[in-house]
């Protein structure tokens, strides 16, 4: 229900709706990727799986765009049967509009159109603002069982950037010492061919998404190469093992600055990848990032999966999520079916995608 001073807009975006989205994000965020052109007419509009859904609220007075929030469609695989599932964005309010209830009502109205479309489950990582809303008003419950996964590279670059500079410079001092003495070291790669790959799109993805644990439809192909082949801000970067006609595995990666994290945003493989095949595309991960100054490679897996196991094998080390700045993952259902679904059994990734085992 429309309050007295504000009206409600559910539905999705059309072009128009660009310029009032992007004045309010840059007066809450500054001028950074959320209120750029190119980033919403990637995310909003070019989106193969679906359009992006919207509530807004504008102002009854003066017409202006004072709260929003978005859901981005993602496929969701749940027993090898493909769903559409949304990630939660953009949610943002006015400063001088907030502590009105404005969020909670956009989060409320998206849920329910959500549900009426036909959105089977939502996924969000909030801020430390937003979390309590999307917890206590919104039911979303966290994703209690993936577990944040990382292969540190310079943990003295990580300490330096949370103002232990003396500590962590002498951390760092150690780590170039040793990897020093480790790059002399031979490389223990298997003996399929690890290299770089440019693009995504230049890799058949058949193999490796034609069966579990990364089974996809063609039209969840195409979502991956909207996700990682034409982002307009981001540089993904790609590592395959084996050839591009015929890979046995693939990792996708980002250096995400100003935080010196690599995140693994999703990994790829066949059945028949042997563990020395994904440590020697960590290896090689690792040294490419290096160079790029990370402190570490984090990715995201859950608690038992095969990913956790072959990355735990190539040197990752479990961490808590929601330390040292992790994400905290939280999720509903709002298809009446998905009740049944233990949210902790869903298999994620940075890139969000979501595979219910």
């Amino acid at each position: 229900m429309n309050g007295p001073y504000y009206k409600l807009k559910v539905g999705y975006n059309l072009p128009e709706d660009e310029k009032s989205i992007l004045e309010l994000e840059r007066i809450a965020w500054g001028t950074g990727e959320p209120g750029i052109s190119p980033y919403f007419q990637w995310q909003y509009l070019q989106n193969p799986f679906g359009p992006t859904l919207t509530a807004s609220m504008t102002s009854a007075t003066s017409g202006s765009l004072v709260a929003h929030i978005a859901s981005i469609s993602v496929p969701v695989q749940v027993n090898r049967q493909w769903f559409h599932g949304g990630i939660v964005v953009n949610a943002v309010t006015h400063p001088e509009h907030r502590n009105r209830g404005l969020f909670e009502r956009v989060g409320k109205a998206l849920v329910c159109e959500a549900r009426r479309i036909g959105q089977s489950l939502l996924i969000c990582v909030p801020n430390k603002f937003s979390s309590s809303v999307f917890r206590n008003k919104l039911e979303f419950h966290e994703v209690a069982n993936h577990r944040l996964i990382v292969k540190w590279i310079d943990p003295g670059i990580l300490l330096r950037q949370h103002g232990f500079r003396l500590v962590g410079g002498a951390i760092s001092a150690v780590t170039r010492t040793f990897v020093s003495g480790e790059r002399k070291q031979p490389r223990n790669f298997s003996l399929s061919a690890i290299r770089p790959v440019e693009d995504i799109r230049a890799v058949s993805l058949d193999r490796l998404l034609s069966r579990p644990p990364h089974q996809m439809t063609p039209r969840g192909r195409e979502w991956l190469h909207w996700r990682y082949g034409t982002h307009p801000t981001r540089r993904y970067r790609f590592i395959m093992a084996g050839s591009t006609n015929n890979p046995c595995a693939l990792m996708v990666y980002h250096v995400m600055t100003p935080y010196e994290k690599a995140f693994l945003s999703d990994f790829f493989y066949t059945p028949e990848a042997s563990s020395e095949t994904i440590k020697g595309l960590a290896n090689f991960l690792k040294n490419s990032v290096r160079e790029q100054g990370a402190s570490a490679i984090w990715s995201i897996a859950r608690k038992g999966s095969r990913r956790e196991q072959l990355l735990k094998k190539s040197g990752f080390v479990v961490m808590r999520l929601g330390s040292l700045s992790a994400p905290t993952l939280l999720a509903r259902s709002v298809d009446p079916e998905f009740h049944e679904l233990a949210l902790s059994d869903m298999q994620l990734s940075f890139g969000s995608l979501i595979n219910c085992d």
